[in-house]
């Protein structure tokens, strides 16, 4: 009976140790895991706006180097990030996150447009649950770069469309990916709906998401 009891304390004790060494651990580990996360979504916001990050920045640094050039404003219950030019003042573009159904699940994308509203600076999927090797595709930069520079020609909503792969793309079209239809039909249309919305917003509200964004410059994604 004793030798029970002593093995049931000492397996209480040892639960409660390794308890308390994980919750130890966590506590230590989730201000750098935080920092981590903060500085990954402010790396892609720099990306697309053309801001590029060097490879061997820490995360500290990025967050430095997005707090100096990235301000933020909201309009419509959507957040704005705006790109600066090394005076801090200057608009250099916009950008904003899209979200939309994939084949497997939710594609969040954030995209950049110039200052002007007339090109796509970059755009990147940041987050997916799409097929490894078919529609995950969509994070490669050989897919990615295709926008880049693509003017914002809007012809009844549609600024882009996707093309099958080999054939010669038009100024507003990207090949798709190869073996993923589903995932490029649903990133086409969501896309396109995205940047309408968002060009219409900034077309009747830029002066005052620029206003409201130099006046928080301390804000956060």
């Amino acid at each position: 009976m004793k030798k029970r009891l002593f093995s049931i304390a000492y397996m209480f004790f040892l639960t409660l140790v390794c308890t308390g060494a994980l919750a130890a651990l966590e506590m230590g580990t989730r201000e750098r895991v935080a920092l981590n996360a903060q500085a990954r979504l402010q790396g892609v916001i720099l990306e697309v706006l053309a801001l590029p990050v060097p490879a061997n920045y820490s995360p500290r640094q990025i967050s430095e180097l997005f707090e100096s050039r990235v301000r933020q404003a909201s309009i419509d219950n959507r957040k704005v990030f705006v790109g600066l030019d090394k005076d801090g003042k200057t608009p250099i573009g916009f950008a904003f996150a899209a979200t939309g159904p994939g084949f497997w699940g939710p594609i969040y994308c954030m995209v950049g447009i110039d200052a002007d509203m007339e090109n796509i600076l970059g755009l990147n999927f940041y987050e997916h649950n799409e097929t490894p090797g078919l529609g995950g595709r969509i994070t490669e930069l050989a897919f990615t770069e295709q926008f880049a520079d693509m003017p914002l020609i809007g012809e009844g909503g549609i600024f882009f469309s996707f093309e099958g792969a080999g054939d010669k793309p038009g100024v507003r079209e990207v090949d798709a990916i190869t073996g993923a239809t589903e995932t490029s039909v649903r990133v086409e249309k969501f896309l396109n709906r995205e940047l309408a919305l968002f060009i219409e917003t900034m077309r009747a509200n830029r002066q005052k998401i620029v206003s409201a964004a130099l006046s928080k410059g301390d804000d956060k994604p």
